[in-house]
């Protein structure tokens, strides 16, 4: 662990876009467990359109941590690079969620839900040993995901998908339109 908190944050960040990838991979064939698992009245997807959602979402990622990277002020780096760490700790906790709920593997819930959500917390912590951004920034930035955690909860209750994941699969479609053309 000391070893870990020794590495410089800038190279860190790169473990979060990683596991994100490798997330995305593992999800390959979720479109599978969303037509079995949940009702198709509120789904509106396809193979593709997920896919291409995968593969947007994993260059988006890198991009964006690059771009973290490259922003020299360390409070301005971390505050954009949290908003990527919420997003894929809110997505690790819904996985494990959905796992729980449904009771069988949900696609993404190993990489994405245990190795991920360990992963953004030790880079979390990294950012507060560093002291590298005020606590009450960080701890600010970490309650957003409150809602969707929220959120999740109360449709989790009613079968369905968190509103973020209608949100991804709107999202998708659109791209599978541009795409398609």
């Amino acid at each position: 662990m000391e070893m870990f908190m020794s590495v410089d944050m800038k190279y860190l960040m790169f473990i979060v876009p990683i596991i994100l990838l490798f997330h995305e991979l593992e999800e390959w064939e979720i479109y599978n467990f969303h037509k079995k698992s949940y009702s198709e009245e509120i789904i509106e997807e396809t193979k593709l359109g997920d896919r291409l959602w995968l593969i947007f979402l994993s260059l988006f990622g890198i991009g964006w941590t690059v771009v973290c990277y490259l922003i020299t002020n360390k409070v301005i780096s971390n505050v954009l690079f949290l908003l990527l760490i919420d997003f894929c700790l809110l997505n690790s906790i819904q996985h494990i969620g959905m796992t729980i709920k449904t009771r069988k593997y949900n696609p993404g819930f190993i990489i994405g839900g245990i190795i991920g959500l360990i992963g953004n917390i030790l880079v979390v912590l990294k950012i507060e040993t560093d002291k590298s951004l005020p606590e009450y920034i960080l701890i600010g930035m970490l309650c957003l995901i409150i809602p969707g955690i929220i959120d999740a909860g109360v449709n989790s209750r009613k079968n369905r998908l968190p509103q973020m994941v209608v949100l991804i699969l709107k999202f998708s479609n659109s791209l599978e339109k541009i795409m398609v053309k």
